[in-house]
């Protein structure tokens, strides 16, 4: 998979700069892949000041109402952040956990534009 880069807040899809609250756009993820090793680094550019959550889902991506209806789970490796951080994909206990998609929630915000990237790799 190749490198992929958000912005939150995002609006139909399109990274935007920050503004306000909200999440970016999913990234979609091969689940299938085995085994299933995803880096995340959430960057927090000079002057950035804010509160960011990593979060997953189950669903489906190629479903008609994913953009609407997704439920969307704490990865609970990446909660309440406000400073520069790396994880991975992880329950509580460090374990892997397979997802179909990850995406940047900006929870509480003041100034400019955190980042998250991902980077899948497997077998």
């Amino acid at each position: 998979m190749r490198e992929v880069v958000v912005v939150t807040p995002s609006a139909s899809g399109t990274a935007l700069v920050a503004t306000s609250s909200g999440a970016s756009s999913a990234v979609i993820l091969d689940y299938r892949q085995a085994p299933f090793v995803t880096g995340i680094a959430v960057e927090y550019p000079t002057g950035t000041t804010a509160t960011c959550q990593v979060e997953i889902t189950l669903d489906d991506p190629s479903g008609t109402a994913f953009a609407t209806a997704a439920v969307w789970y704490l990865n609970p490796a990446m909660t309440a952040m406000t400073s520069p951080t790396v994880g991975t994909i992880a329950n509580g206990n460090g374990a892997s956990i397979a997802c179909r998609a990850v995406r940047l929630n900006n929870t509480a915000y003041s100034a400019g534009a955190p980042t998250m990237t991902v980077v899948m790799a497997g077998a």
